[in-house]
């Protein structure tokens, strides 16, 4: 089972086009259920090991219209550097 991480981010939904504050489900290795924004440090007190730089797989559902989407979390130097929509994958709800 994973633990995700969350990430407070303004957004704009790709699905409604509205603006607003988003909780982005996120899973890194070091899996400890905190709540991040963009630029904060990851913290890894599990013996999982991080590493500095990746590209990891968020997910979030807009509190306007309720249609999820799916996002690229970018880590640099363990820090949360940027979030984007993926464009290539597809939301689960219609």
């Amino acid at each position: 089972m994973a633990i995700f991480d969350i990430i407070l981010s303004d957004l704009i939904c790709p699905r409604c086009n509205i603006c607003g504050e988003f909780e982005i489900e996120a899973f890194f290795p070091s899996g400890n259920c905190f709540t991040y924004q963009v630029g904060d440090s990851i913290i890894n007190i599990t013996r999982n090991k991080m590493p500095p730089k990746g590209i990891y797989e968020g997910y979030a559902e807009c509190p306007t219209c309720e249609k999820d989407f799916h996002l690229l979390v970018y880590v640099e130097n363990c820090k949360i550097d940027s979030i984007e929509i993926n464009q290539n994958k597809k939301g689960y709800i219609e």
